[in-house]
């Protein structure tokens, strides 16, 4: 109902509620609308690391030490400690989703994109995702986990994903 008043609009999909991702069963109509609102939903709120575990630290820390002022100056932004470590990857979290962003043809995000593609393929999800589905989808949405931080991540509010309903266009 909040969500609503402040003008969301057509049916929730996916909502996370004091840590926890639920599904909408009756809104999502299909594998993919579930796999899509599960990874909006997780990405958002959990961020890259904490969707796909440690599989990206490695990447990440050579972000950070490729890109060292960039994701120095990142986590000065961002009130991170680049000398804690976990917190120096959360930095370098971000500058990769503006590296996916701005290029998304960098080696760096083609390292993250094949990282992601073999982590799907390992937990049983089949579904066909361009390297730009993989950016969208994945890689921008979790920027939202770092730019709100932590401290967001306990309030009580449950946040809602929604599914547009879009009038048909005539051709």
């Amino acid at each position: 109902a909040k969500q609503r008043s402040q003008g969301a609009a057509g049916e929730p999909e996916a909502f996370y509620h004091r840590g926890t991702v639920y599904l909408v069963a009756s809104a999502l109509n299909s594998p993919a609308a579930a796999q899509r609102a599960l990874f909006h939903e997780t990405l958002g709120h959990y961020g890259l690391r904490g969707t796909f575990g440690d599989r990206l630290d490695k990447l990440l820390d050579i972000i950070a030490s490729g890109q060292r002022t960039r994701v120095q100056a990142k986590a000065k932004e961002y009130g991170l400690d680049f000398a804690d470590l976990n917190q120096r990857r959360t930095a370098a979290e971000e500058v990769l989703a503006e590296i996916a962003q701005t290029r998304p043809e960098s080696g760096l995000v083609k390292r993250a994109i094949a990282a992601i593609r073999q982590f799907l393929r390992e937990i049983g999800f089949d579904i066909e995702l361009s390297d730009n589905d993989i950016i969208n989808q994945f890689i921008l949405p979790a920027r939202g986990f770092v730019e709100r931080g932590r401290a967001g991540q306990t309030a009580g509010t449950p946040v809602w994903s929604w599914r547009l309903t879009l009038p048909e266009v005539s051709r």
